[in-house]
């Protein structure tokens, strides 16, 4: 089995990712609006989306609430999944490797990540699963935001 990084999390973990949704807080207006055009772009219609490395599930919490498709959130972290459930009780959770992805060829109409693909130790594999489940046409983005910086706001 090919490990990432985030393979490798402590239990303690959940609190970074919190604190790092807390400093998501100073962004999140527009981190929604970012999220409501890729929504426009990507998910309006009803679409089949693969969320790769989900965590505690700050992407689909985030993501347009117009969306009506189907959204799995993959982590090979139980314990993310199981506070993600509890922050999002009706969504649809799987524990499973990003290099390892349980789905047939052409599954998804989008793969998509939030801070996890630059976590892969085995990135190429990993990009390599997400293009395998992608339907032809499909689409694929990863986004990445940046920390905070709590001084300039003293």
């Amino acid at each position: 089995k090919m490990m990432s990084k985030a393979d490798n999390w402590e239990k303690g973990s959940i609190e970074v990712l919190c604190g790092y949704e807390e400093d998501r807080g100073l962004t999140l207006r527009a981190t929604k609006r970012v999220f409501d055009y890729l929504h426009l772009q990507n998910t309006q219609e009803n679409k089949k989306v693969l969320e790769i490395g989900s965590g505690i599930g700050f992407l689909r919490r985030n993501w347009s609430k117009k969306f009506n498709g189907e959204w799995i959130q993959l982590d090979s972290q139980p314990f993310f999944l199981k506070d993600a459930r509890t922050r999002f009780p009706n969504g649809n959770y799987l524990c499973a490797s990003a290099c390892e992805l349980p789905f047939p060829d052409k599954t998804f109409d989008v793969v998509c990540g939030f801070n996890s693909y630059d976590n892969f130790i085995d990135l190429e594999t990993a990009v390599q699963e997400a293009a395998r489940v992608l339907k032809s046409g499909g689409r694929f983005f990863h986004m990445m935001d940046l920390h905070a910086n709590r001084e300039a706001l003293d």
